[in-house]
C-alpha cells in the first residue's frame, strides 16, 4: 500500500515519454492521478479513523497505534508519490545523456512474454483445470507449512516459565 501511489505515477511518467512527452516527469502529477491517489489513501485512512476516537479502553490501545502508524505512512506514501517522485523523474529524465532509458512498448517476440500469454491463454480457455490445479498447489503449500511449523514446535515448546517480580522492582528505587 505505502508503494502503490509511486508506482502509478512512475508508469504514468513511463506512459506520457513513451508517447513522446519530453516533460512527463512535470505532467504526471497534474492530471487526474492527483484525485485519484488523493481518494484511494483517503478511503483507506478513513477506515482507521474511529480507532482514534474510540472510547473503549482496549481499541484505544490497540487501535490508537496501529491506526496513527497507518494514516501518517500513507499520508506520507502520498506527498512522496505526487511532490518527490514527479521532482526526481524529471530530474533524471532531463539530463538526455545520462540516462540510457528505452521508452519502447514490450515486444511480443520476448520469449517470457509469449510464455506469459501461452499461460494465460490456457487458464482462459480451461478454467476448471486452472482452479483445481492452484487449489491443488494451495493444500501442498498448506501442508507443507504445517509439517515444518509442527516439526520446530515441539523443539521450543515448554511446560513451565517464571517470571520474577523482585528484578522488575530492584532498580526502580
Amino acid at each position: 500500500m505505502l508503494l502503490d501511489n509511486s508506482v502509478v505515477v512512475l508508469e504514468n511518467i513511463y506512459r506520457l515519454r513513451g508517447l513522446g512527452s519530453l516533460r512527463g516527469g512535470r505532467h504526471s502529477g497534474n492530471n487526474r492521478s492527483l484525485a485519484i491517489h488523493f481518494a484511494s489513501t483517503l478511503t483507506t485512512t478513513t477506515v482507521f479513523l474511529p480507532f482514534i476516537f474510540s472510547d473503549n479502553f482496549l481499541i484505544t490501545l490497540i487501535g490508537k497505534n496501529v491506526g496513527v502508524s497507518i494514516i501518517s505512512t500513507l499520508s506520507i506514501s502520498l506527498f512522496v508519490a505526487m511532490l518527490l517522485v514527479p521532482m526526481m523523474a524529471y530530474s533524471f529524465l532531463k539530463k538526455k545523456n545520462s540516462l540510457n532509458l528505452s521508452f519502447n512498448v514490450v515486444s511480443t517476440r520476448n520469449k517470457l512474454v509469449q510464455a506469459y500469454v501461452m499461460l494465460m491463454k490456457y487458464s482462459l480457455r480451461k478454467p476448471a483445470q486452472t482452479i483445481i490445479t492452484v487449489l491443488i498447489f494451495f493444500f501442498i503449500t498448506i501442508f507443507l507449512c504445517l509439517a515444518v511449523s509442527m516439526n520446530t514446535l515441539t523443539q521450543v515448546e515448554t511446560n513451565a516459565f517464571r517470571i520474577s517480580v523482585y528484578n522488575a522492582f530492584r532498580f526502580g528505587h
